[in-house]
């Protein structure tokens, strides 16, 4: 049996100033219903990359048709998703829900970042910032004093980025793993 954090809930104002450094060449748009494909292809990014190293989450290998309907019903609940690209080509995604309260331990119609996801090439170039920067710019449009997020602490990319990002832990959540050999029989 053993014990850890699982995920770090975070919070941040909408009233700082965002970055903007370095993004001149990245474009961000509200996606659409037309974008479901792209903003799908751009999650399972994000959902295979947890499951290797550092993170190493158990495996998941959902189907691109699954994928996008579940963004089809978050969009049709309210979701806003901003999609950014890079010479061209669509690299980001960056999903903006409205906080359903626990487990994410943010006000219930707060906007909340959930599933975001950049192509490895892209990494590196100030598409998260720019992502990041737009969700804070609209949540602040749109009058939310406050954008939540919550990210798993054993990778060190997430943990470096949210925290740069000026995200202040506000709770943790904690996972009790047991081994098989334990469970009943």
């Amino acid at each position: 049996m053993g014990f850890g954090r699982h995920h770090y809930f975070a919070v941040r104002s909408t009233d700082q100033t965002p970055s903007a450094t370095g993004q001149d060449e990245i474009t961000i748009r509200l996606g659409t219903t037309d974008d479901l494909q792209t903003i799908a292809e751009l999650c399972i990014v994000e959902i295979r990359f947890r499951s290797s190293a550092p993170v190493f989450s158990p495996p998941e290998n959902p189907s691109l048709d699954d994928v996008i309907e579940a963004h089809r019903m978050l969009h049709d609940t309210g979701a806003t998703h901003f999609i950014a690209s890079l010479d061209d080509r669509d690299v980001g995604v960056l999903t903006l829900e409205n906080c359903q309260g626990m487990p994410a331990l943010c006000a219930i119609g707060q906007p909340f970042i959930g599933e975001t996801g950049t192509l490895e090439a892209a990494r590196g170039r100030g598409v998260g910032t720019a992502l990041v920067d737009a969700a804070i710019a609209w949540s602040a449009q749109h009058e939310h004093p406050w954008i939540s997020v919550d990210f798993q602490p054993p990778n060190p990319l997430s943990r470096r980025f949210w925290l740069g990002a000026a995200f202040i832990p506000t709770g943790y959540g904690v996972v009790r793993a047991i081994h098989p050999s334990h469970g009943p029989t």
